[in-house]
């Protein structure tokens, strides 16, 4: 059986007068939409986009199998959306939810549907051998609005992905590797852009890009797929709530220039990708660790070894009666170690060992302090405290001779804990 998310009551009603007083809880407007965020990967076909803490990373790979008999000279296209409990409490491995499903349909119809992929240029030989795509979407971080996340991921893998060159020689089909020939990317018509949308208030008030708090407290959702062409690709209605003809026609203009602003984004963040490849920079997550913050990614540090300096300088020193003292610097007979531990930080020397808190022993272990049994102590009648003075050669020092001796020496030569925890007790 599936979990289902349980909500606090005050938090949507919280949420539910907030939306009508024209305020979210994080500070947006109502048509503002979240930060978002693209990272290519190191392999092809690899993107990991973030819009705010919701993150989806997505995976293109491709095989040759044979096509449908309808469509001899179409590949093929398969979008698999995995809900995994690391995104969310209510998710359960190898178990499909309702929002899997929605999920995976709402892709299906955005990308495949739509035609945003040309399924004629994946034919290899027609009606024997075609290029079949397949996308993973993985949702690591569940915030709200999986379908613009994940529909961004998708697209942005599809662009970033090459397939590998083919050589058709009769009927010998001849797959080379990327040292033989250079990869090649996918044809893509469009790219389209699932935009979200909450109802509130019998659907009169109305907020972009909705946090997992605010759906749960949303009367309905509305996902339009559209591209910068301000073309529909889709439209998919969740709730009870009806919706006006002029309703729609406000969701598709908020959508479209969503849409126009997530394409500039995708075709930016490719081409800075390009670059990198091109000149050989660091490229993917890699890029993203090298961070200049505590508790970053470790720098190992680099030897350098200086030669000594050969500096022989005259000091003239005045006083009062004016003498004049000349010292030659020798040079230092061990080599200076510059250690480089990172940009613009630099140290001298390993230095030595860590002198904190150690406990000196100045006492063997085979060897025991202990005060003889004949102390004199001296009372006084008209105090009630008690006086007692140890001068010094009343401690001696002499061999182990009994347990309780040996106790006394454990405590002494151990430090602040016992030699044996179980036995030697205190």
């Amino acid at each position: 059986m599936v979990k289902e998310v349980i909500t606090a009551k005050c938090e949507q009603d919280f949420i539910i007068e907030s939306v009508k007083a024209d305020k979210r809880i994080d500070g947006r407007e109502l048509n503002e939409s979240r930060v978002m965020h693209i990272t290519f990967g190191k392999t092809r076909g690899c993107v990991l986009c973030t819009l705010g803490n919701t993150r989806v990373l997505s995976q293109v790979s491709c095989e040759m199998s044979m096509p449908k008999a309808a469509h001899p000279t179409e590949g093929s296209i398969h979008i698999n959306v995995e809900l995994s409990p690391m995104a969310s409490p209510v998710f359960e491995a190898g178990r499909s939810s309702d929002l899997g499903i929605e999920l995976t349909r709402v892709l299906e119809k955005c990308i495949r549907d739509s035609h945003c992929v040309d399924l004629e240029a994946l034919c290899i030989v027609a009606g024997e051998k075609v290029w079949s795509l397949r996308v993973d979407v993985h949702v690591m971080n569940h915030d709200g609005n999986l379908a613009e996340c994940a529909a961004i991921s998708a697209v942005s893998s599809l662009h970033h992905f090459r397939r590998p060159e083919v050589t058709v020689a009769g009927a010998d089909v001849t797959v080379h590797s990327v040292e033989e020939h250079d990869p090649i990317p996918l044809s893509l018509h469009h790219i389209p852009v699932c935009v979200t949308f909450a109802l509130f208030n019998s659907g009169q008030q109305v907020i972009a890009d909705p946090t997992e708090a605010e759906e749960l407290a949303s009367e309905g959702r509305v996902v339009v797929g559209v591209n910068a062409h301000q073309e529909i690709c889709m439209m998919h209605i969740s709730g009870c709530t009806p919706l006006q003809k002029e309703q729609v026609q406000r969701f598709v203009e908020l959508a479209v220039n969503r849409a126009k602003y997530v394409t500039e984004s995708i075709k930016t963040n490719l081409q800075h990708d390009e670059q990198n490849r091109s000149s050989k920079n660091l490229v993917g997550f890699a890029k993203d660790l090298q961070t200049d913050k505590i508790l970053a990614v470790q720098i190992r540090p680099q030897r350098v070894f200086v030669p000594p300096p050969q500096v022989s300088t005259e000091e003239t020193v005045s006083t009062d009666k004016e003498v004049e003292m000349t010292d030659e610097i020798s040079p230092p007979e061990k080599e200076v170690k510059v250690l480089l531990y990172g940009p613009k930080t630099a140290g001298i020397g390993e230095g030595g060992a860590s002198q904190w808190e150690t406990v000196d022993l100045s006492i063997e272990d085979n060897i025991t302090t202990s005060v003889e049994k004949n102390i004199d102590l001296s009372y006084d009648d008209e105090s009630e405290e008690e006086v007692v003075t140890l001068g010094a050669e009343d401690l001696q020092i002499e061999s182990r001779e009994s347990d309780k001796n040996d106790k006394a020496k454990q405590r002494l030569s151990r430090g602040w804990y016992a030699k044996d925890a179980f036995f030697g007790g205190w």
